[in-house]
């Protein structure tokens, strides 16, 4: 095993959950940011206060769902593959969170986007958990 992976393997649960919540933050953020840029065909886009609420709250949604059904808790080695529908309903919830923030925020944020951000959510944030579910 890589000595940084064995590194981390061995930290603090504190740490760890340190780092998934992070990486969570960053995985929604590049979905959503992806999304948006598949959607318009174009890389570089405007980006104002009303898409930085409508991503907060997205944000908030999700780690609030990953939180209230216990995805920090589980040890990422032992989740059984049940957690994945977990992934699946809390990604559903960020979703509706986007179209209803871009709707209440008056952002831009087009009617596909949410589609197309639950299912690069749904690789961006179940498909580490299932590569260090089946390699550790």
């Amino acid at each position: 095993m890589f000595k940084p992976i064995s590194a981390l393997l061995g930290s603090k649960r504190k740490n760890k959950r340190i780092i998934t919540i992070s990486y969570d933050i960053f995985a929604v953020t590049f979905s959503l940011y992806l999304a948006i840029a598949i959607r318009l065909n174009t890389w570089v886009f405007p980006i104002h206060f009303d898409e930085i609420a409508s991503l907060t709250t997205t944000i908030v949604v999700t780690l609030a769902c990953f939180v209230r059904l216990g995805m920090y808790r589980a040890v990422l080695r032992y989740m059984m593959l049940p957690a994945l529908g977990y992934i699946f309903f809390a990604v559903f919830l960020s979703s509706i969170a986007l179209a209803l923030s871009g709707f209440f925020f008056q952002s831009f944020v087009p009617r596909s986007v949410p589609l197309i951000y639950a299912g690069l959510a749904i690789v961006t944030l179940g498909g580490p958990r299932i590569l260090i579910r089946t390699f550790y």
